[in-house]
């Protein structure tokens, strides 16, 4: 299990709670446009202020992916990668 977090270079508001569903949703199809759809069952799951990737790929490098496209998306969320590589 892989925790991200990327600390913002200047300071930014973090998503108020209304807003980060619609960050996560955004997100989520942006990773699996990206990835190409090399990830099955992909989900963002929003727990508390952070929000953790899962699903299944077969390549370490898909996994990698996934985490950069989340954090050049978001700069102000901590993300967990709990996506397995079969």
């Amino acid at each position: 299990m892989d925790v991200i977090q990327h600390k913002p270079i200047h300071h930014q508001a973090s998503p108020t709670r209304s807003r980060l569903p619609l960050v996560v949703a955004d997100l989520e199809r942006k990773i699996a446009q990206h990835t190409g759809g090399r990830i099955r069952d992909l989900r963002l799951e929003e727990v508390g202020d952070s929000v953790i990737l899962s699903g299944r790929t077969t390549t370490y490098y898909v996994k990698q992916l996934a985490s950069q496209i989340a954090l050049d998306e978001s700069c102000t969320i901590t993300f967990q990668n709990s996506i397995e590589v079969i």
